[in-house]
């Protein structure tokens, strides 16, 4: 299956960025990187450039997460943030 980078945005505050593969009833992200502080002024958006100075993120490895906790995805420039 297509992966595709994107930044995750999930229920209960937490923000993904990896590559987003779909399932039947989840999507695996793999390469995951948690998003802690967004560090930007004009908001989330400014992130699918990859991170600003300020930006605070942590690797996670893979994470599985069902779709019906998946509140909206944006489609982003991995190569930035894999640096």
């Amino acid at each position: 299956m297509k992966t595709v980078f994107r930044i995750v945005v999930i229920d209960r505050g937490w923000v993904i960025c990896g590559n987003v593969e779909t399932r039947a009833d989840d999507v695996v992200i793999s390469g995951a990187i948690c998003i802690e502080q967004w560090g930007t002024t004009k908001g989330l958006g400014e992130l699918t450039g990859g991170p600003t100075k300020d930006t605070k993120y942590y690797k996670m490895g893979i994470v599985e997460v069902p779709k019906r906790a998946i509140i909206f995805q944006i489609v982003a420039k991995g190569e930035r943030w894999l640096k």
